[in-house]
């Protein structure tokens, strides 16, 4: 790769992955070209619980069904990056090739028993965030048939690691406020009182079930008129 084809793929790479932030669904596309980008030809998002059930790949993948649900069914079992990825700080990439080697890789049962029937070889393995005993892995797969990827390559990975980390922890941040804003809505929407939420001009920002059901009746004494709450005297 040219000097300018890297400084696109990276400013590419570094803008769909701060995308992902507001937006889930962005994560797909960000897996995708990363893939693409970095000599890679599978990837997946795996969320792990490092105290009973092990990794699970999500439904984020580039990879055959068959591959995720044969993972997630038995082999995650039998991972031998779990050893590597349990203590490893976050941003600390793991590749199987340097840290456990092919030699290991070629007499180990997980490879060719998995793996191999799956046309997989080589997996690099990041881990995004971490909180008490779970965390979030990004994990990018060499097919059997194609090359290891070269040292550009590598380091074009390498480089996007503070992106990726700091794109997972807003959207986790992102995501924790969603979650706060839903248990809210739903402790509001079970309270027996009408109740509303405005800003300064009286625009109804929020509304309960019971504040629906008083504007509802024929005599209520409050009504909504264009997204404002009003006096009906």
């Amino acid at each position: 790769m040219h000097e300018k084809d890297i400084a696109n793929r990276y400013e590419r790479l570094v803008g769909l992955s701060y995308e992902c932030v507001l937006d889930q669904d962005a994560w797909l596309p960000l897996l995708r070209a990363l893939v693409d980008d970095c000599g890679r030809q599978m990837g997946a998002l795996l969320f792990w619980d490092q105290r009973e059930n092990g990794p699970r790949a999500s439904e984020l993948n580039l990879c055959d069904p068959a591959v995720i649900s044969g993972y997630n069914r038995e082999f995650h079992a039998i991972d031998p990056s779990r050893g590597f990825m349990l203590n490893r700080p976050v941003g600390d990439w793991y590749h199987d090739a340097r840290d456990y080697g092919m030699a290991q890789i070629a007499r180990d049962p997980y490879y060719q028993e998995f793996h191999r029937p799956h046309g997989m070889l080589n997996v690099s393995c990041l881990k995004l965030h971490e909180q008490a005993e779970s965390g979030i892995y990004l994990s990018v797969l060499t097919s059997l048939d194609a090359p290891y990827p070269g040292q550009n390559e590598q380091r074009l990975l390498q480089r996007l690691s503070p992106h990726l980390l700091r794109a997972a922890r807003m959207f986790e941040q992102v995501n924790g406020l969603r979650r706060e804003l839903a248990t809210r809505d739903l402790l509001l929407d079970l309270h027996p009182a009408p109740l509303w939420l405005l800003d300064g001009d009286a625009r109804v920002l929020f509304c309960n079930q019971a504040a629906q059901a008083l504007l509802a009746q024929p005599r209520a004494p409050l009504l909504e008129r264009f997204g404002r709450l009003l006096g009906r005297a």
